[in-house]
């Protein structure tokens, strides 16, 4: 799997001070329809790291959900902008 960061990742995460991110399986909803969604931020993962991939790239300690699949082998990361707010998402996970 290839992980591609946007420069305006790694100029976020410079300005913040931060040094890991975190790419995270959210799922909400009850057992007959859960719906899943990934979760991007920046800092190590609040669960235990053994439920991560851990990879090094770009001067940050990057941390994916175990399991995470990839549609045509790659995640992107990006900064997503609404209401003048900053937040990260990745897009080329497939939720299936």
């Amino acid at each position: 799997m290839k992980l591609i960061l946007s420069e305006e990742v790694l100029s976020f995460a410079a300005s913040k001070g931060e040094k890991a991110l975190t790419v995270d399986l959210f799922t909400a909803g009850n057992s007959c329809i859960p719906v899943s969604e990934p979760h991007v931020h920046f800092g190590p993962p609040k669960d235990p790291v053994h439920k991560y991939d851990v990879l090094e790239q770009d001067g940050l300690k990057i941390y994916i959900f175990k399991g995470a699949d990839a549609k045509k082998g790659e995640i992107r990361i990006h900064v997503k902008r609404f209401l003048g707010m900053k937040s990260l998402e990745a897009e080329g996970l497939n939720m299936l």
